[in-house]
């Protein structure tokens, strides 16, 4: 490989590089350089490879890329960036689509079992001598409940198999997926949102952000929900319309929500500032702060394979995982 490929990584700051995704770039003789936040300054706009965990490349910034052959998104969602210019310019862009599949599906169900059970009510009121907190909390049981999944991709089936340990009944809306495929896991397809929000007990997002998902969760679907029902959303902050969903939650339109994403807060910022949250002045949600996908496993592997898409490409070899699989038409050094 030609050693004078330049690879540039973004967000070193908030995630740091690990040791298995370095010894893959060196070992293939590219020139690592790590910046610390998420702009590409014009020294480094003649990079081979931009490597990105949540930085935005919007168009005006890959129209400047001079060299660039590839953008690996260290990480799933690609909403951040401009697929559209990558590909007119016959950039390839690379994700990691399931390597965060079981912290993901854990997370969601911690979350479901901490709103079902009431846990954080509990703990305080336990802390505050109140022994009598577990009766006034309506904990709730989950065995006979029915779950709906909002998505039913990798991720929603792997939340599915588990949420059959507890007993739930699974029902899924995902126009892109067959009845067949949802039956096979166990699941009922549902073919109308309002059908699944009315019926279920719990609604899980697994949804990626894009102009017809944005805001897909508003007032009219909150309101077709149970009152003791809760919404999960660990996929992307900007599907649920976050306004909506805190007056639902103070006039107790449904019972409760767990949060890992959030549409106005920037948890990516190389120095923190505050922010504000209106759902940190809530009782009856959780809120994390977008760790659904971490554990030390799962960072380790995401950052070891969008290194190495980044050493197949610069190698000539065809990428695991090309969110734009139309720009290949335009490349012709990529050998499978």
């Amino acid at each position: 490989m030609n050693g004078k490929y330049k690879v540039v990584r973004l967000n070193c700051k908030t995630r740091p590089t690990m040791e298995k995704e370095e010894d893959h770039l060196k070992r293939a003789g590219l020139d690592l350089i790590k910046v610390s936040g998420d702009e590409i300054t014009d020294e480094n706009l003649d990079a081979d490879a931009v490597m990105v965990e949540s930085a935005s490349l919007p168009g005006e910034v890959i129209n400047k890329l001079s060299k660039c052959k590839i953008i690996s998104r260290i990480g799933i969602g690609v909403d951040k960036l401009d697929i559209k210019t990558a590909t007119d310019k016959g950039i390839i862009v690379t994700n990691v689509p399931d390597f965060c599949k079981s912290e993901l599906a854990d997370h969601t169900m911690a979350l479901i079992l901490a709103l079902a059970r009431r846990l954080l009510q509990l703990d305080k009121g336990f802390r505050e001598k109140d022994w009598s907190i577990r009766q006034k909390v309506n904990i709730q049981r989950l065995d006979g409940k029915n779950i709906g999944f909002i998505g039913f991709g990798r991720l929603a089936v792997a939340v599915a198999e588990r949420s059959k340990a507890f007993g739930l009944k699974i029902f899924a809306y995902d126009p892109y997926v067959s009845e067949e495929i949802i039956k096979s896991h166990g699941g009922k397809k549902i073919n109308s949102l309002e059908e699944i929000f009315s019926q279920c007990d719990i609604i899980t997002l697994h949804l990626p952000l894009n102009k017809e998902t944005y805001h897909l969760i508003g007032e009219n679907l909150l309101k077709k929900m149970k009152p003791t029902a809760i919404l999960i959303n660990t996929a992307r902050g900007s599907i649920v319309d976050e306004p909506a969903l805190v007056k639902a939650l103070k006039e107790n339109l449904i019972a409760g929500a767990g949060l890992d994403v959030f549409e106005n807060m920037n948890l990516f910022e190389v120095v923190p500032t505050k922010q504000y949250c209106p759902f940190f002045e809530l009782d009856n949600v959780i809120v994390t702060p977008h760790s659904a996908p971490v554990s030390v496993e799962s960072i380790e592997e995401v950052t070891e394979r969008a290194a190495k898409e980044v050493v197949r490409v610069l190698s000539g070899i065809k990428p695991e995982n090309i969110v734009n699989p139309e720009v290949l038409a335009k490349i012709k050094y990529l050998k499978d």
